[in-house]
């Protein structure tokens, strides 16, 4: 059983499927752009963990007008955020991105834009050439989609608003208990258009993971909720969904605060920050809007 069990794993076969986006235009300094869908299908001898992917930048544009790309699967976060080499490649590590054993599940990648990147630019993403997909114990074979265009994202002359954070000093310390505030921060609006915003991504700095932090959302400094409930952290990480989302007038700021119930001990330490600018998803408003205000 050992044996044949060992040339199972030998034979595990996962399959990536990579797809661009439809050709866009967006405006310089734009935030969480989708660049390329990454379609993995595991065959049913395990699950299967992917470490690495390689990515190289292509199209009429120069790299520097990038200021960072990451993956996220289902709206997670699950790399650091890198710059682009001048040679156009990337290479991002994954933390805990597995594909259950007989099924499928996608990763996009995202890319911040330089506010004063070049009018025009185009850029694409696609695989590295070799091994550009590190899988233990797995075979990785590249399938093209069917269709799938060579397309890529076009850079405007127009500027993208985006919204600022400053980290505010907590009233009180964070211990052991229900409802207690991790963060305090204020939100402001850069440009001349308003913001609203739809998703926050929080990271603990500090050693505290998973269930050491529960029941975690986030709330104006009136106490009224701003954002769903989290049940716990994953890993050091947090995604709260604004629903409906705040608005943000422009010219104007807000103070918000990330209340957690604390379940670890005084080893553990909790130090929140939102560690990219693509942390926070928020797009422009104009005209009528259904958000929070």
């Amino acid at each position: 059983m050992i044996a044949l069990a060992s040339i199972l794993t030998s034979l595990s076969t996962l399959v990536v499927i990579p797809q661009q986006p439809e050709t866009f235009s967006v405006p310089r300094g734009a935030q969480h752009v989708p660049m390329l869908l990454l379609t993995f299908r595991a065959d049913c001898t395990g699950d299967r963990l992917v470490e690495e992917i390689a990515l190289l930048r292509k199209g009429l544009g120069i790299h520097t007008d990038i200021t960072a790309v990451y993956l996220e699967a289902q709206g997670l976060r699950v790399s650091n955020a890198m710059g682009i080499a001048r040679d156009g490649s990337v290479q991002l590590r994954l933390k805990g991105f597995a594909v259950p054993t007989c099924s499928a599940k996608d990763l996009v990648l995202f890319a911040d834009f330089l506010s004063t990147s070049n009018v025009a630019g185009e850029h694409r993403f696609e695989l590295a050439e070799g091994d550009s997909i590190i899988a233990p114990g797995a075979q990785v074979r590249v399938e093209a989609a069917p269709g799938s265009p060579k397309s890529g994202v076009r850079t405007a002359g127009n500027l993208a608003g985006s919204v600022s954070i400053d980290y505010l000093r907590l009233l009180k310390s964070v211990r052991y208990g229900d409802n207690r505030v991790v963060l305090r921060l204020k939100f402001t609006v850069q440009g001349s258009v308003d913001q609203e915003i739809q998703r926050i991504t929080f990271t603990n700095a500090g050693s505290a993971r998973d269930t050491d932090l529960q029941r975690i959302i986030l709330k104006d400094s009136r106490g009224e909720k701003i954002s769903g409930v989290a049940k716990q952290l994953t890993g050091n990480r947090v995604v709260l969904m604004l629903d409906p989302p705040l608005l943000l007038q422009h010219g104007g700021s807000r103070t918000l605060e990330l209340h957690s119930d604390i379940r670890s001990g005084v080893r553990k330490t909790i130090r929140f920050i939102v560690e990219e600018p693509g942390d926070v998803l928020s797009s422009e408003v104009r005209g009528r809007t259904n958000s929070r205000r």
